[in-house]
């Protein structure tokens, strides 16, 4: 399947915003068992689409947000950081 690379880029960014809102739904709730698988398998299931974040092992279940705040605040920020180049590449004009 080949895609033009803005497309996937632009794809990758969608994923990117749905994996940090579940890490902060995850931070407000830590208790909330309810939502917990569907936040567990909602990250699982954009980083097995072939997006790569060095914090990975960190996210790979609702639990380790709970008990690793300083590596998921280092996987947010990474996160915020592709989202920043990809916004940079793409629309230069809405960072100025």
């Amino acid at each position: 399947l080949n895609r033009p690379k803005k497309n996937k880029d632009l794809e990758d960014f969608d994923k990117y915003l749905i994996i940090l809102e579940a890490i902060t739904l995850a931070e407000q709730k830590p208790e909330d068992f309810k939502h917990r698988y569907w936040l567990n398998n909602l990250i699982q299931k954009q980083l097995r689409n072939g997006l790569e974040l060095t914090q990975y092992y960190s996210l790979r279940n609702f639990k380790a947000i709970q008990l690793t705040p300083e590596k998921t605040e280092d996987a947010k920020r990474e996160i915020n950081q592709k989202l920043q180049e990809i916004k940079q590449k793409y629309y230069p004009e809405q960072l100025e």
